[in-house]
């Protein structure tokens, strides 16, 4: 199949031509919980009606200063320029789509300075078909160098949600959900087929002074549904990989230190927060973890329940501050004895330290 490009140079014509601006939806950064109604285009006043539908083809942008609005876009985006702004749009594949990319392996990529990403609507699926175009390796946001900000997003479906591999960024506000849990993901398997997916909510892999405040990120539970899904046959898989992290930290592409992951809420998944250690760029260090929100339902169905694993610690050289901000959400599936209270005091065992609910005080 031939790949429809477009390639702008002037942005006069992607600006949006029909929006209604909302004042009805209050949100506070770090207080309001992100959900489906107060991110995506529909919190800047779009409907899906009201969306300008594209025809099919990638979207690369090499012009500074570009701005696309109220657009449904069926195919990719790659920002290859500076102080670029996605607002507002649905951003979606098409059956058949190459993904021929592998530099570039984002819904949105990102390689310039001064980016905005906001108020997206960002999936493999197309609500607008109800097809399901996905393929095993596409992320939600792709950050490879810069600095982009990427704001009240509703991100769901892909692989990685967010993923980042360098420069200095910021992840704010946005509704991280249901990553597409597929048994063909050759990069994450078992022993043997089916190929079992390991997604996480936001994955970085390098860069200095991330901050990842705000956000709700809420992994699949035991039973895996979603784009081509189904039970994993493989006795073998890793038990951590089921649902995968909230965030998993890693220096794994770039040297990494500096991060700041401040009042999100985590439900599901293995962890919520991992540690990942034994990579390219070992140690890494100055991370702080504080006010976050979080389920004590991780790794349920192993009766694992580690909310924050640091594994090993040797991969850092400064360890993660955790303090006792951090605590269990007012949630439904809180017991409520701890609603509302600290996190347990971490345990370390050899090179491991993990911040782990008692499973044997939990109630279904």
């Amino acid at each position: 199949m031939s790949l429809q490009v477009y390639r702008l140079d002037t942005d006069s014509f992607w600006k949006s031509r029909s929006r209604t601006p909302l004042s009805g939806i209050p949100f506070t950064l770090g207080t309001t919980q992100p959900d489906a109604t107060n991110t995506g285009y529909g919190a800047l006043g779009y409907t899906s009606a009201s969306l300008v539908d594209m025809s099919q083809g990638d979207l690369i942008i090499t012009t500074d200063g570009t701005v696309v609005e109220g657009k449904r876009i069926h195919g990719i985006v790659r920002v290859d320029a500076n102080n670029v702004t996605i607002r507002g749009c649905e951003i979606v594949s098409y059956a058949g789509h190459p993904y021929i990319d592998s530099s570039h392996y984002g819904m949105i990529s990102s390689t310039g300075t001064g980016n905005v990403f906001e108020y997206n609507h960002i999936t493999q699926y197309d609500p607008s078909t109800s097809a399901d175009n996905s393929t095993w390796w596409m992320v939600g946001v792709l950050i490879n160098s810069g600095s982009a900000t990427v704001y009240r997003n509703n991100i769901h479906d892909t692989n990685d949600l967010v993923y980042i591999k360098g420069g200095t960024q910021q992840v704010q506000g946005n509704y991280l959900h249901d990553p597409g849990f597929r048994t063909d993901d050759q990069d994450q398997s078992g022993s043997s087929p089916a190929y079992w997916s390991h997604n996480d909510g936001v994955q970085i892999m390098g860069g200095t002074n991330h901050l990842v405040d705000g956000n709700s990120i809420a992994m699949k539970f035991s039973t895996l549904t979603g784009m081509n899904s189904t039970a994993n046959p493989d006795p073998n898989a890793e038990q951590v990989w089921p649902n995968c992290h909230g965030m998993i930290i890693q220096n794994n592409k770039n040297a990494l230190s500096g991060i700041t992951v401040q009042r999100n809420w985590f439900k599901y998944g293995s962890n919520a927060i991992r540690f990942g250690g034994a990579q390219a760029f070992d140690p890494g260090g100055a991370v702080t973890v504080i006010q976050n929100r979080i389920t004590p339902d991780q790794g349920k169905e192993f009766s694992q329940y580690v909310q924050i694993r640091n594994d090993p610690t040797t991969s850092w050289s400064t360890q993660p501050t955790v303090d006792s901000t951090n605590v269990y959400s007012n949630d439904a599936d809180t017991p409520l004895a701890i609603q509302g209270q600290p996190l347990t005091a971490p345990t370390t065992s050899g090179t491991t330290q993990v911040w782990a609910y008692n499973s044997g005080a939990h109630t279904p």
